[in-house]
């Protein structure tokens, strides 16, 4: 559905007497508004949302929470693993970068991936939340995964075999995919060969995604000899895992909404 001033719903707005709303975290702040706002102020049923992170612009629209349940809860009761978290400080993830004139930029043709280099006229100052969306910071993400890469090294000794792992890239667009960026970091780090490292997302370029994820999932403690994918690269949003046996768990890019601070990393109990 489209909309703009001149949209004519093909709805009355008694065409529903209940909503919901999925993910009702996204879309509801004042500059996305237009995107869903309108839709459910369009009709007069009854507005259920549903998300696992709330936020103020969440109550606001939304009021009365009807129901809650925990993550504690969620665990107790088996439908989720605990964690241990550990966070990785990233200055760039915290504060962006500042370029100053005369230095050297990489650009990448969006179109064809084709990248030309050229020498900054002017300062350029390139904001923390458009970190991997708008530019990439090659060595913050070789940093990252330098430090993922240790903790995953002790498992490994705690456990006897190396734990599946599951990284959130940020995205997988074509030529600037930060899953493919991921992918080769990885796999150079890691150096166990191409299928060690492999990407599972939506992507037309994954072939058999569903196949692949019921793979990972259900395989258990696979050994290095094996040389099947243990570490898996992702998008936000393609999350299509239930990795109830998954050990390894890293965000490589702003966390959540709120744009955080650090980098998190941690496995199940």
């Amino acid at each position: 559905m489209v909309l703009s001033e001149n949209s004519i719903f093909p709805s009355s707005i008694h065409a529903f007497d209940l909503i919901v709303a999925d993910e009702c975290h996204r879309g509801y702040t004042a500059q996305e508004e237009s995107k869903w706002r309108e839709v459910l102020d369009h009709f007069d049923g009854a507005k259920i949302g549903l998300t696992a992170t709330p936020a103020a612009h969440t109550n606001a629209f939304f009021k009365h929470m009807v129901y809650r349940y925990d993550y504690e809860r969620a665990v107790k009761e088996g439908f989720l693993v605990d964690y241990d978290a550990v966070a990785v400080e990233s200055d760039i993830t915290i504060n962006g970068a500042f370029l100053n004139e005369g230095e050297e930029v990489g650009l990448v043709d969006t179109g064809t991936g084709q990248i030309s280099f050229e020498f900054l006229e002017d300062q350029r100052e390139l904001p923390a939340p458009t970190t991997e969306i708008d530019w990439t910071a090659p060595d913050r993400n070789w940093k990252i995964i330098q430090e993922v890469k240790k903790y995953l090294l002790d498992q490994e000794k705690q456990l006897g075999h190396f734990p599946k792992t599951l990284i959130f890239a940020q995205n997988d667009i074509s030529h600037i995919s930060h899953c493919d960026q991921l992918i080769r970091i990885l796999r150079e780090e890691f150096n166990k060969g191409d299928d060690f490292v492999q990407k599972i997302t939506g992507n037309p370029n994954v072939d058999r995604p569903l196949q692949r994820i019921r793979e990972f999932r259900n395989r258990e403690k696979p050994g290095f000899e094996e040389l099947k994918s243990q570490i898996v690269i992702s998008s936000w949003c393609d999350n299509g895992f239930s990795p109830i046996s998954v050990l390894g768990f890293s965000r490589c890019g702003p966390v959540g909404e709120r744009k955080n601070e650090e980098v998190e990393f941690g496995h199940s109990n």
